[in-house]
């Protein structure tokens, strides 16, 4: 067994979130990091950015814009850093994490968080201006309603629009007394104009939330199609576990859910979509693929080693592309030899 295999291991054996916050800091300090993942056939162009690979992390890992500089090391190409709100905060009291038998994690976090400013604080000192992407998300304080509501967001926006490879509006947070998101077309089309008045200096990017209803999903890409640059789907899934209540669940259990949104959504446009939810393998992010992601998001089955996730641990990017890259090299000559291509490939 490797050292990293090991220490990952006794990880396993402390609470989820004390775990978390262990492997934070081992890669702050870069142990045991494998390096950077690029090649010919990895690298990929998302808007304006050339990056190594098409793997990263998901947003809440980092959510105090710590590991931006170090993120490549592990062979990622980017992390999504936040979501970050505009007053910060310690979240939810502690139990809040929560590991599951299939694989899954659960959490109820509660968006805790430094404040958009400081995040920007911290983006400005970046090494790499364009191996990270802010996520936003509005303040959790369930008094935050209506005009306050947006204007929360917007001035997030106001500190972190200038920074990274794009910036991540997470629209399906409720945090109101009222339960409601951004995912409501009214609501959605005033924090678009919101947005609109401040104007774009990075692409942006909507994420949306798993299991949407069809024509809601094509409302919001209507609303939003003349100003957003992509969208990213999904986000975790609203679940309530018989042990620990009413939590977000991410990991096995969401890829099928993730995947049929991508596909819905590629049906609606033909801009960048960002794949999240369930990718633990190079067959996952190839599904996605096919159903038309561009570049893919990963973070349960990066941090929780299982049987079904078993790419996990400081080798999970390289194993991730490497396994993705023959998929689809094979694919691709099984279909050079017929001279047929679909839709999302070319013979080029």
């Amino acid at each position: 067994m490797a050292v990293s295999d090991f220490f990952h291991n006794m990880l396993l054996k402390l609470p989820p979130e004390t775990a978390h916050n262990i492997g934070k800091w081992a890669m702050k300090h870069r142990l045991s990091a494998p390096g950077k993942f690029e090649t010919p056939e990895s690298k990929i162009r998302l808007f304006d950015v050339d990056l190594p690979n098409p793997f990263g992390i998901a947003a809440g890992f980092d959510k105090y814009a710590e590991l931006h500089d170090v993120v490549q090391d592990y062979g990622f190409g980017w992390i999504e850093g936040g979501s970050f709100t505009l007053h910060g905060g310690r979240g939810n009291d502690i139990l809040r994490l929560f590991r599951l038998s299939d694989g899954g994690l659960l959490n109820r976090m509660g968006l805790n968080c430094v404040p958009s400013y400081i995040a920007a604080e911290k983006y400005i000192r970046a090494r790499n201006k364009f191996s990270f992407a802010p996520s936003i998300a509005k303040t959790h304080d369930p008094s935050i309603t209506g005009d306050r509501a947006i204007e929360d967001i917007a001035d997030s926006y106001r500190f972190l629009g200038g920074f990274g490879i794009y910036v991540a509006i997470n629209i399906s947070c409720p945090n109101t007394k009222e339960g409601k998101t951004f995912e409501e077309p009214d609501s959605f089309k005033d924090l678009v104009n919101a947005l609109k008045e401040i104007g774009k200096r990075r692409p942006i990017v909507f994420k949306f939330s798993p299991g949407l209803e069809t024509r809601k999903l094509e409302k919001l890409v209507e609303i939003s199609h003349d100003f957003a640059d992509g969208y990213e789907a999904v986000n975790t899934l609203p679940y309530e576990h018989s042990l620990y209540g009413k939590r977000g669940l991410s990991g096995p259990g969401l890829d099928k859910i993730s995947a049929e949104t991508i596909v819905s959504l590629r049906e609606m446009t033909d801009k960048p979509i960002i794949g999240v939810g369930g990718i633990r393998t190079g067959n996952h992010a190839f599904a996605m693929s096919v159903g038309g992601a561009n570049v893919f998001l990963c973070y349960t089955g990066f941090v929780y080693k299982h049987k079904e996730n078993p790419f996990a641990g400081v080798d999970f990017a390289h194993k991730i592309n490497r396994e993705y890259r023959e998929i689809v090299e094979y694919v691709m000559n099984k279909l050079e030899s017929r001279k047929t291509y679909p839709t999302f490939m070319s013979s080029s």
